[in-house]
Parts: structure tokens; sequence; C-alpha cells
């Protein structure tokens, strides 16, 4: 069982794992559990420095205190992502994989792997080498390349797409999230223009809220990203999309 997750700074988190480890084969259907998780929100205290909001790091510590990383790396590498990567991302991309898999080797773990790569170029060589199936595709707030001559450059184009398309098993998932607007349209545009392969998870599984507009109300994975957690903190909307691969055995 593979999952792939690309991140703006183009890090790539990879699950491998067989039957019976990694996700669990509920995933591919529903996560109605991971949806009853509260997303944190802190606010300081009168003596705390002024009655704001509190520090993102601080949250994201939090929101990450039951997988016990701080004491492995320490509470100075924890909750330290930047809202946004555009410079120097390849020196900000490289130590966050090393930081993860720091994590995995002081874990113990032997189903998942971190890696810095480029989605466009690397997602088909590395998936069609791997003998198990690819149950979970998610993009992370990407970098939006805002100006229109750089469009051309943004991860989620369509030979990636059909890349996913043609390696994602069946009842495969696919998640799209990012703070900007522009992009997450261009994301969603993608997948409801393949509403014959893909079908949005709201319409399987009503545990999965959206807003008028079809934007999921919580992120499905249970925990927020960093990035994730410093947007919100920021007062940012987090426009989130997920699509299930259709059962054409089922449908057909």
């Amino acid at each position: 069982m593979l999952g792939f997750r690309w991140s703006g700074g183009g890090g790539a988190w990879c699950s491998a794992a067989p039957d019976g480890l990694g996700f669990p084969s509920s995933l591919r259907r529903s996560i109605p559990t991971l949806l009853q998780r509260p997303s944190l929100t802190l606010l300081r205290s009168p003596d705390g420095g002024g009655g704001g909001a509190a520090r993102s790091a601080d949250v994201v510590e939090l929101e990450y205190a039951d997988l016990n990383l701080k004491d492995l790396y320490g509470a100075g590498h924890l909750g330290q992502v930047r809202i946004r990567q555009h410079v120097n991302p390849l020196s900000s991309a490289f130590s966050l994989v090393q930081r993860s898999q720091f994590w995995v080797n002081e874990l113990g773990l032997r189903n998942i792997y971190f890696m810095f790569a480029n989605a466009s170029v690397s997602f088909e060589r590395l998936v069609s080498s791997y003998p198990g199936p690819l149950t979970l595709v998610s993009t992370l707030c990407p970098d939006p390349h805002f100006k229109k001559r750089h469009h051309k450059r943004r991860v989620l184009q369509k030979p990636l797409v059909d890349s996913i398309s043609k390696n994602l098993c069946m009842e495969g998932q696919v998640f799209l999230q990012s703070d900007v607007l522009e992009v997450a349209l261009d994301m969603r545009n993608q997948f409801d223009a393949r509403l014959d392969e893909f079908e949005h998870i709201d319409t399987i599984d009503p545990n999965f809220l959206c807003d008028t507009q079809g934007w999921l109300l919580h992120n499905p994975m249970g925990i927020r990203t960093e990035r994730e957690i410093h947007a919100e903190l920021e007062g940012a909307k987090i426009f989130r999309r997920m699509y299930q691969k259709r059962n054409r055995r089922l449908s057909g």
C-alpha cells in the first residue's frame, strides 16, 4: 500500500506498507472517526503578553503532543515551518525532510519514508516501481506561482493528474488543499473535470461536511499540517477537496 503527499516546498511524504500496516483499509472508503478530532485554537492569557492569539509554534506543539515528537528532536524544531517558502526553498525543504526522517528512524518505523522530489518529474517513476496499491495522493498548499507566466510551473498539471488517475487504486483518494483560492480552484477544476472517474467524498459519506461552495470544512486527515496551522492563525481560509476514484466494478 502506498500513499504520497506533495507539499508546497517540494518535499514528498511517502508511506509504503504491506496490507495491514500504514493506512487502515477504511481510509480508502471514509474517515468518519478522524473527523471527530477537533482543531485547536489557543488564546493567550491576559498575563501572557498582550491577550492576542497564541504563537503558531505553541499551537503546533499542542496539536502534535500525542505524537511525542518534541522529546525526540527538541522544542526548537517543532512548529518552525514558515507560511510560505518562496525564498531559497531547497534549504527549508531539505531540512523538513531531514527532520521527518530523523523522527522515523528514532521511532523505529519501517512503513514510512520522506524524500525531496519534484512531483511533476518523479511521480510516475516512483509509483510504477512500487509493487503494491497506491491508495492516497495529497497535494498540500503547493507553491501558488502567482504570475500568469509561471502558472505552468504549478505542480498539479494535466500529465500529473493523468498519472494519478492511472495509478490510483479503485476507491483510492486524492486530497487537495491550499490557502490560496486561485490555486485551490485550479486543482479542483482538474478533478471536477473527471467526474466520470472521481467523485467528491461528501457524496459518498455525509460525515464529510462542506460549505456552500463545496469546500470541506475540516481536514479529513484528522490533524492539520504545520503550514495549515500557521495560515489559520493568521486568519487565512484553507480550501480543501477530497476525491475518491470510482469503483467501476461496482458501478458497472
